[in-house]
């Protein structure tokens, strides 16, 4: 009797075997998935930023530009002048 079990026990040993190795795949896929889209994460806040980071340093020179127009001004009349030309 042991004849006819051993050519089932073969084939339950193959796919078993099978079964492990499309798991391991599947589990290794699902893996790179979430590492690639956890850097996608990271880059696009970096991108983000980036560009809050030059969008702060544009305001500031524009601002420091528009005090030092407001401190180099000596009249009321330099004021609207130089207001007339920002407008």
């Amino acid at each position: 009797m042991l004849e006819f079990y051993e050519p089932g026990a073969a084939i339950i040993e193959d796919s078993v075997a099978n079964a492990v190795g499309r798991l391991t795949k599947t589990n290794k896929c699902v893996l790179d998935f979430t590492f690639r889209a956890q850097k996608a994460m990271l880059e696009e806040m970096v991108f983000a930023g980036n560009e809050i980071f030059d969008r702060i340093r544009t305001e500031t020179h524009l601002f420091s530009e528009f005090a030092s127009k407001m401190a180099g001004s000596h009249s009321v009349k330099d004021l609207k002048t130089m207001w007339e030309e920002c407008g």
